[in-house]
């Protein structure tokens, strides 16, 4: 993500129409639970773009740039979180994120930062916390 000014000329978060707040280089304080840049693959071209996460009590909600509204994950009905296997994705540290309509594919820069989200949203969906492998 790049720079941000806002209107005053300091820099800061942007509010969107909708009232989500964009982080930007000098916010990346917690804007909730967890947060923290991933990469997340795109369905139809299976393209990984890395996005900023922000984990909250019901939702994931992940900004593509510094321009984008937020895109929510919602966490309040069944939500499945797994490892994902090598010869699934082939990106390290790749977890899935399923929900009733869609399933996510994301990666995280370390095997302690993609257990750490698994955990968190596990802990948030009232899954199980241990790490499991898809089959």
């Amino acid at each position: 993500m790049k720079h941000i000014a806002n209107v005053t000329g300091r820099s800061g978060s942007l509010s969107s129409s909708s009232g989500s707040v964009i982080p930007t280089t000098e916010t990346r304080k917690p804007l909730g639970l967890k947060c923290g840049y991933l990469y997340k693959c795109s369905l139809r071209f299976k393209r990984w773009r890395q996005c900023w996460f922000v984990l909250d009590w019901k939702d994931i909600a992940y900004y593509e740039d510094q321009f984008d509204h937020a895109k929510n994950i919602s966490l309040k009905n069944h939500c499945s979180v797994l490892e994902a296997e090598a010869d699934d994705v082939k990106r390290p540290n790749s977890f899935k994120v399923a929900i009733q309509t869609r399933t996510f594919i994301l990666s995280a820069d370390s095997r302690e930062n993609m257990e750490s989200w698994i955990h968190a949203i596990r802990a948030i969906s009232g899954l199980h916390s241990t790490v499991k492998r898809s089959v």
